[in-house]
């Protein structure tokens, strides 16, 4: 395969929440809604359905028909990179394949719960049935994620995967190990460690993927940075850091607090979360509130 780092999306690529109808059903026009804003905002690619997406509670036959519907708002205005993670082979294969169907080209693909030699061969059999640009998601709360010499093994053996998406414990050294193991050859993605965003910056990692309905929050910060205007940038995210301590305790905390604030931005019309999932007690409905204000404030300024 040529090179394509050239093409390769760099800036805020944010995760395309999923919202629901009061009646459970996929909110269609919410969904294009937040497609809209999210790359009226800056974001230089999108990625759907992924965790931020509630991809384990969708069904199958769902996860293609949200694909489809993103894929179609963006219209090509941006890339769009499907969401193919799955425990079964089987079914990243399908979700895959239907994500090059609407245009997708790019997958990105948790490593999957097994021993190294494992995740090569799970790799090696996907990108042998899909020939779509690999991004693998290299996740782990509580540990180190992927030995960089399995990444290398991977990066050396598959054309296809020439993008990582790190969300590991301690994860800016890990960002720096991998842009200077590969001289810039492997596209580093930041994403749950956000809330390092300047440190990331600093250390160059080409891509940040948080959720989507602060895209152009994260963009300005971004764009300083990138001017030079380091300063400008950390007093800017700084003003993010409480809502970011808050959003980032645990990632269905996250996912509810992101959907009111996409309600109260007349995004979704619903805040609708999927069981299984948590409840906001009236302390944390309150902090919410109070941090959402501060979100809408912020993005006031922005659009000024």
């Amino acid at each position: 395969m040529q090179d394509m780092q050239s093409e390769l999306p760099q800036g805020i690529v944010p995760i395309v929440q999923t919202p629901y109808a009061q009646d459970g059903s996929i909110d269609v026009e919410s969904l294009r809604r937040l497609v809209h804003d999210a790359i009226e905002s800056g974001a230089a690619a999108l990625i759907s359905p992924a965790m931020a997406s509630e991809v384990e509670r969708l069904t199958e036959e769902e996860r293609c028909a949200v694909i489809e519907i993103v894929s179609q708002t963006a219209a090509g205005r941006v890339p769009v990179i499907v969401g193919a993670s799955s425990p079964s082979l089987e079914v990243c294969v399908r979700s895959a394949k239907y994500g090059r169907q609407c245009g997708c080209r790019m997958m990105l693909v948790q490593a999957p719960p097994l021993d190294d030699d494992g995740i090569e061969d799970f790799y090696r059999r996907l990108c042998s049935e899909v020939e779509l640009e690999l991004m693998i998601q290299d996740i782990d709360w509580v540990g180190s994620g992927m030995p960089m010499d399995l990444i290398a093994r991977l990066f050396d053996s598959l054309p296809l995967f020439r993008f990582i998406k790190v969300e590991t414990k301690n994860a800016c050294p890990k960002y720096s190990e991998i842009l200077e193991r590969f001289d810039g050859r492997l596209h580093v993605s930041g994403g749950w460690a956000v809330m390092q965003l300047i440190d990331a910056l600093d250390r160059g990692v080409n891509a940040f993927m948080p959720e989507a309905s602060m895209v152009r929050i994260y963009e300005a910060v971004r764009r300083l940075h990138a001017q030079g205007e380091r300063q400008a940038a950390w007093t800017l995210f700084e003003r993010l850091l409480p809502v970011l301590a808050f959003s980032n305790q645990e990632l269905d905390i996250s996912i509810h607090f992101f959907k009111r604030l996409l309600v109260r931005r007349n995004i979704f019309t619903t805040s609708n979360v999927r069981p299984p999932t948590c409840v906001f007690d009236r302390f944390q409905e309150f902090l919410a509130d109070e941090l959402i204000d501060r979100v809408l404030e912020i993005l006031a300024e922005l659009s000024s």
